[in-house]
């Protein structure tokens, strides 16, 4: 999952080895599979994993238990985590 994006960087954890990495967003891969979903494919990492990430959420998928507190009604990490993957998906789609 990501963990930062920023205009031009997005940083996630290698989920292979830990490593934190970075990488600029013009070097992620926006890739549409035949249904429609797509998937941004993140650099690999030195140790030769490469991470790819969900982009396309519905409503019911956001407002879903792990992502929204049951209780409270806040947001959890997953929430934002899910949003910052869509930030990254349309800020490829727009370069």
């Amino acid at each position: 999952m990501l963990h930062t994006l920023t205009d031009e960087t997005a940083g996630w954890r290698c989920v292979n080895c830990g490593t934190q990495r970075t990488a600029q967003a013009t070097a992620v891969e926006l890739r549409v599979h035949p249904d429609g979903q797509r998937t941004a494919i993140l650099p690999a990492c030195d140790c030769g994993a490469q991470t790819g990430l969900k982009v396309d959420f519905t409503e019911e998928e956001l407002a879903a238990p792990n992502m929204i507190h049951p209780v409270t009604g806040a947001p959890t990490p997953s929430h934002a985590a899910a949003k910052r993957h869509m930030a990254l998906a349309a800020l490829i789609a727009g370069s």
